[in-house]
């Protein structure tokens, strides 16, 4: 990881950009110490969400969006 554990202590967030895998050495340290963390698998699905709409004008459904993030995360424990 990029950071040191005094530096994630120091941080109130922690975002990493690396989408796959999703939980990263620096999210484990920053989860340990307690901090609020966003994964680069969340930034995908947030930009996926964006560009769809903006493509389609369509803003997909919590449904339909869970499922897509369903079908993504079961080629990881394939």
């Amino acid at each position: 990881t990029p950071f040191s554990e005094d530096q994630v202590r120091a941080a109130t967030y922690i975002i990493d950009s690396v989408a796959n895998p999703v939980k990263t050495k620096l999210l484990s340290l920053a989860e340990r110490a307690g901090k609020i963390t966003m994964s680069g698998f969340d930034i995908t699905i947030i930009q996926s969400v964006e560009q769809f709409t903006r493509y389609t004008g369509v803003r997909p459904d919590n449904d339909s969006l869970q499922a897509a993030i369903a079908h993504v995360q079961s080629f990881e424990s394939a």
